[in-house]
């Protein structure tokens, strides 16, 4: 048997990628403020949407890795000016992240801790979506104590173009 062809068709068929390779061809850091006032304010059973965002919806991007960027990143040169601090690691461990298609039927429910790449071993969390609609995607906390509008969840979404 042919190693080589088999190798062949699973990349043409993006079934495999070589060991080490990147996650995905492009990536984009999300915000998602949170408010004093209005449908951004922190309390319980507030389901805190994100803004549209055409590049992340599943017509044109297959989501391959969400991470939640932790206090120790956003204080790098990453932290766009103005940006929020993270919720403690403790706070993010009461809250989900649903991701929504189209009839805003929920495809995926990810727990925040999961997604805390230095709470995995330093592994980013694999995803495969290709029906989301981006503004339909939202997080809801089961506890907002201690969250305040000086709070601010900040993603990292890694994702390929559909060809």
């Amino acid at each position: 048997m042919d190693v080589r062809k088999v190798m062949d068709a699973y990349g043409k068929n993006n079934m495999a990628r070589p060991f080490g390779d990147i996650v995905s061809e492009r990536y984009k850091a999300v915000y998602l403020p949170f408010a004093a006032t209005g449908p951004y304010q922190p309390r319980l059973g507030s389901s805190f949407y994100f803004q549209p965002d055409h590049e992340l919806d599943g017509r044109i991007a297959i989501i391959k890795g969400i991470e939640i960027v932790n206090n120790t990143i956003l204080e790098s040169s990453l932290t766009p000016v103005g940006k929020k601090d993270n919720p403690s690691s403790l706070q993010l461990d009461r809250a989900i992240l649903y991701i929504s298609n189209t009839h805003r039927e929920i495809i995926a429910t990810l727990p925040l801790w999961d997604l805390i790449r230095n709470q995995n071993g330093g592994k980013l969390l694999f995803t495969h979506f290709t029906t989301q609609i981006w503004q339909n995607c939202y997080v809801e906390f089961t506890d907002t104590t201690g969250l305040t509008s000086d709070n601010g969840l900040q993603f990292m979404i890694y994702y390929d173009e559909k060809k």
